[in-house]
C-alpha cells in the first residue's frame, strides 16, 4: 500500500510490504535519506490492498540551528545594525551640512544667506560664493600631534616571557626553575600583558586620532571651499621631543592629516630676511610686492599657513635655535608675510582692494629667553612689516595677523585668565628664569602689536583719528576658543587697552565708536577630539565703499569618542553581513542537498515499495498457478506451453503496471 501527503511542508509516504519482507525493509528509507515508523493501523486511503500494519516515512528536516542562527543575524542586521550604521555615518560624513556651517557673507536676504549659497555651491544652479566672499580662510587650532613619547618603550619587551623561556635552558635545580618558571608565568600575565594592552590601545588611539583630524579637515573643507588654510600653532604635542621624534610626528602631519597639503615656500612670502636654517632647495623670496586671488586658486587651497606653537618649539625661556630651525625645515617660516590684492583693471588708476597676512611667532615677544638672537628677529620682523604698511588712512586694506598665544585681557572674559610661570633654574636645557609657561602675552607685548602692526592710538591727533588700520587677530593656545574685541577710549583720562566678548562689545555698539579704536580677536577653539574637533571659518568681502569687511564663524564637528562608534559599528554590521551571507550560502547549500536526497530516497522507496508489491503479486500466481495444475493436467503439451508464455506476459505487465503506479504514488507530492 501506498499514498503520500504534505505535512508541515515535509514528504510523508507509506509504504506496506507483505509480512515476510517488512522487517527486513522497513528501514531501507532511512538510508536512503528518509525517517520511517511503523504505524499500528492501516492507512484510510490507498490505492492497493491494505494490511494491518504500515510503515510512515518522510524526508529529514534541515537542522533548527543554522535556521535560527540565520534568523537572528538577518533581524539584528536589518533591524538594528543597519539603521544605526547608515544613519550615523551619514551624519558623521556630511555633519557641516546639519550644523549648517558656512563660511559668512554679506546681505540678509534668503539667497545672501551663507548657509543657503554653500548647499546651492554643490549643486548645478550654484551662485558662486566667491563672488561674495574671495577670500575665505579655513582656521585649524591646535591638533597637538601625540608621539612615542607617551607610548611605554618597554611593553614590547616581554621580560616575563623571555625570563620563563629560559628557565628551561636553566642549569639551576629543578625546585629553583619551577620557582623563577612559576613567578615569570605570573608576572607574564599580571604585568606584561597589561602593559602590552595599554601599549597596543595607545597605538590604535595614536592612528585612530589622525583620522579623526583627517575626517574633520578633509569634511569641512570639502564642504566649505576655502581659499586659504591656517594652522594656528601647537601642530604637535611636544617641544621636548628629539629629532627622531619630531621627524615621525611632523610626518604623520603631512601623510594622515593632511595630504597632498604643502608648507608655504619662501619663493612665495614677501620678506629678505634668511631663514633660521637653509632650506633644502635655494628658494629666494617673491620679487612681485603681491599675489592676485583668485590665480593659482587650487594650489594656494593646499598651501599651509603653519604658525609656531609653545608645543612645536617652546616657549621663550626653552626656544633654542635647534628647535626653530628643525620647525622652519618641516612647516616654513616661523615670520613672514604675505599680500594679495582682488583683479583689477591694468590701466586701473586705484590701487585694487589689498590684503595683508602676518605670520608672527609671538613666543619670544616676552622675557627673559633662552635664545635672544630669536627675540630680535621677531622684533626686527614686526618692525620690516611697520615700516612696509600702507598708511593708516588710505582704504582698501586689511591686515591678518596669525600667531599663537592670545592677546592680554583681564581674568574672566575667556576661558584661561592671564598667567605667567617660570623655570627655577636650567632643567631640561630651558634658561634660568626664563618663560615656562604663559597663557596670554602681556600687557606690553599685546600693546606693541596693537600699536605698531595696527597702528591704533590712544590719540585722536595721530593719523587717522588713531582709529589705525582694519584687520583682525587669530590666535590658538587657549583651546577652548575665545571671540572679543580690543578697545581704547580715547575720551578717558587714562586711557587703557579693554577687551569685550564680540557679541557684548557689539550689543554695545563698541566697534562702531570712532571714538573706541579697537580690533577683534578670536581664538580659533582647538580642533582636537576632547573639543568637538571645531574649526574656524573667517572670510572677507568688500563693501560698497571699497573697504574690506570680516566675518568668522565656528563650525563643530563631534566628539572622538563618537567617531570611533560610529567606525566600530560600521565595521561589526559589514562583519555580520559577511557571517549571515556564509550562513545563507550554508543552509542554502545544506537545503539543496537535503532536497536531493529526498526526492532520491522517496524514488528509491518507492521503488522498494513497488518491487515487494510486485513480489507478493507473482507469489500469488505462483501459489494460484501451483492450485490450478490439477485442472491443466488434461492439456497437452503445446496447450500447457502457449498458456505457460500467456501468464508470464501477463505477469510481467501487471509487475510493471504495479510498480508505475506505486512510483506515481510516491513521487507526485503536493507543494
Amino acid at each position: 500500500m501506498s499514498m503520500t501527503r504534505n505535512i508541515s511542508r515535509a514528504t510523508i509516504f507509506s509504504v506496506t510490504p507483505d509480512r515476510d519482507t517488512r522487517d527486513s525493509h522497513a528501514s531501507e528509507p532511512r538510508r536512503l535519506g528518509v525517517e520511517c515508523r511503523v504505524s499500528p493501523e492501516p492507512l484510510l486511503f490507498s490505492y492497493l490492498d491494505t494490511t494491518d500494519t504500515t510503515t510512515l516515512c518522510r524526508a529529514r528536516r534541515a537542522p533548527l540551528f543554522p535556521m535560527f542562527l540565520l534568523f537572528l543575524l538577518r533581524n539584528v542586521l536589518f533591524f538594528l545594525l543597519v539603521p544605526f550604521s547608515l544613519v550615523s555615518t551619514t551624519y558623521l560624513y556630511y555633519y557641516p551640512l546639519f550644523h549648517g556651517c558656512a563660511f559668512p557673507t554679506p546681505g540678509s536676504s534668503i539667497f545672501s544667506n551663507a548657509f543657503v549659497r554653500t548647499v546651492l555651491s554643490h549643486t548645478p544652479l550654484s551662485p558662486a560664493v566667491s563672488t561674495t566672499s574671495p577670500f575665505r580662510l579655513l582656521a585649524v587650532g591646535d591638533p597637538q600631534l601625540e608621539g612615542s613619547s607617551s607610548l611605554d618603550p618597554t611593553a614590547t619587551d616581554l621580560t616575563n616571557l623571555h625570563a620563563f623561556l629560559d628557565v628551561f635552558n636553566s642549569t639551576e635545580s629543578l625546585l629553583q626553575r619551577t620557582r623563577t618558571a612559576l613567578h615569570a608565568n605570573i608576572d607574564f600575565w599580571l604585568d606584561d600583558l597589561p602593559r602590552l594592552a595599554k601599549y597596543g590601545i595607545k597605538r590604535l588611539d595614536l592612528w585612530g586620532n589622525d583620522l579623526y583630524l583627517a575626517h574633520v579637515y578633509r569634511t569641512v573643507r570639502w564642504w566649505s571651499r576655502p581659499t586659504h588654510v591656517t594652522v594656528l600653532g601647537d601642530l604637535l604635542g611636544s617641544q621636548w621631543i628629539d629629532d627622531e621624534e619630531f621627524e615621525w610626528r611632523s610626518g604623520r602631519f603631512w601623510d594622515r592629516v593632511f595630504p597632498d597639503h604643502e608648507k608655504i615656500s619662501d619663493d612665495l612670502i614677501h620678506t629678505t630676511r634668511p631663514p633660521i636654517a637653509l632650506a633644502d632647495g635655494d628658494q629666494e623670496p617673491r620679487s612681485k610686492p603681491f599675489h592676485t586671488i583668485g590665480e593659482d586658486a587650487q594650489a594656494w587651497s593646499t598651501r599651509l599657513m603653519n604658525v609656531a606653537g609653545n608645543h612645536d618649539i617652546g616657549y621663550g625661556g626653552d626656544l633654542t635655535l635647534e628647535r626653530a630651525s628643525r620647525f622652519e625645515r618641516a612647516f616654513g617660516r616661523l615670520n613672514y608675510a604675505l599680500e594679495f590684492r582682488l583683479p583689477s583693471a591694468p590701466d586701473a588708476q586705484q590701487q585694487a582692494p589689498t590684503l595683508r597676512v602676518v605670520v608672527l611667532n609671538n613666543m619670544n615677544l616676552d622675557t627673559p629667553v633662552y635664545a635672544p638672537k630669536l627675540q630680535t628677529d621677531t622684533y626686527d620682523f614686526i618692525n620690516s612689516v611697520v615700516g612696509e604698511s600702507y598708511p593708516v588712512e588710505q582704504s582698501g586694506i586689511f591686515t591678518i595677523v596669525l600667531t599663537h598665544i592670545p592677546l592680554h585681557k583681564v581674568a574672566g572674559i575667556c576661558s584661561d585668565g592671564p598667567l605667567f610661570d617660570f623655570h627655577e633654574s636650567g632643567e631640561n636645557g630651558s634658561f634660568p628664569h626664563g618663560i615656562r609657561e604663559q597663557n596670554h602675552l602681556s600687557d606690553a607685548a599685546s600693546r606693541g602689536v596693537l600699536e605698531s602692526i595696527f597702528g591704533k592710538s590712544s590719540s585722536p591727533i595721530q593719523p587717522g583719528g588713531g582709529r589705525g588700520r582694519r584687520g583682525i587677530v587669530l590666535t590658538g593656545h587657549d583651546h577652548e576658543g575665545c571671540d572679543v574685541y580690543h578697545f581704547i577710549n580715547q575720551s578717558s583720562p587714562e586711557p587703557v587697552w579693554e577687551a569685550r566678548r564680540w557679541p557684548a562689545a557689539q550689543a554695545q555698539g563698541i566697534p562702531s565708536d570712532p571714538s573706541l579704536p579697537g580690533l577683534r580677536e578670536v581664538t580659533v577653539r582647538s580642533v582636537m577630539g576632547d573639543f568637538s574637533g571645531n574649526l574656524g571659518l573667517m572670510s572677507l568681502w568688500v563693501d560698497e565703499a571699497g573697504e574690506w569687511q570680516s566675518g568668522y564663524a565656528d563650525c563643530r564637528a563631534v566628539r572622538a569618542w563618537v567617531w570611533w562608534v560610529v567606525h566600530v559599528v560600521d565595521c561589526i554590521a559589514v562583519a555580520v553581513a559577511a557571517v549571515w551571507g556564509l550562513v545563507e550560502f550554508y543552509a542554502s547549500s545544506a537545503g539543496a542537498k537535503a532536497s536531493k536526497r529526498r526526492v532520491n530516497g522517496v524514488a528509491r522507496a518507492g521503488i522498494r515499495a513497488a518491487g515487494m508489491r510486485g513480489r507478493s503479486l507473482s507469489s500469488d500466481r505462483r501459489d494460484a498457478g501451483n492450485n490450478s495444475g490439477s485442472d491443466t493436467a488434461t492439456l497437452s503439451s503445446g496447450q500447457k506451453k502457449s498458456l505457460r508464455r500467456k501468464r508470464s506476459k501477463q505477469s510481467m505487465r501487471e509487475d510493471l503496471g504495479a510498480g508505475k503506479r506505486q512510483l506515481s504514488d510516491v513521487l507526485e507530492v503536493p507543494e
